[in-house]
């Protein structure tokens, strides 16, 4: 099930049947479906559409706008609520049941993947050492004019 918002002049999307937006909410408990925004680069116009995970992955539309083909844009997401109701009915790409908290765990350990906020504390520092690189802190810089002078026989 899915909706799209759109504005005039929007192509549908390729190979996708756009509902009316009342299909926006879930049959299942009223829960919002989730959001997707698509972005023309020509003309900075954005669309939306609400589908559930599971159709967005087994059929993934392409939006066509300017007679090229649209991105997808990544919104930030905010999780309000909890616990293993976010993983019901919850499968992997390759079809893998991931319905629990515990089996998507075990899923990414076995493949050797992990999920974005195991970064957290890596992007920090990385923005600190950025930042710090941008002000001109660079603390091998010293050592790179020691080792350069040596080399030129200095």
């Amino acid at each position: 099930m899915n909706s799209t918002r759109r504005s005039p002049g929007w192509a549908r999307p390729v190979a996708r049947k756009v509902l009316p937006s009342a299909w926006r909410r879930c049959c299942a408990g009223g829960a919002e479906m989730p959001t997707y925004t698509w972005h023309c680069q020509h003309c900075d116009e954005h669309l939306e559409a609400f589908m559930s995970i599971r159709s967005y992955i087994e059929d993934q539309p392409v939006y066509v706008h300017c007679s090229d083909r649209m991105e997808r844009v990544l919104q930030p997401v905010m999780v309000l609520a909890g616990g293993d109701r976010l993983y019901q009915d919850l499968r992997a790409s390759d079809g893998t049941d991931i319905s629990t908290r515990s089996k998507h765990r075990e899923y990414m350990k076995s493949r050797g993947i992990t999920t974005i906020d195991d970064y957290s504390q890596t992007w920090k520092r990385e923005a600190i050492k950025r930042a710090e690189r941008l002000e001109g802190v660079d603390p091998d810089r010293k050592s790179d004019i020691v080792d350069a002078v040596h080399r030129l026989g200095g």
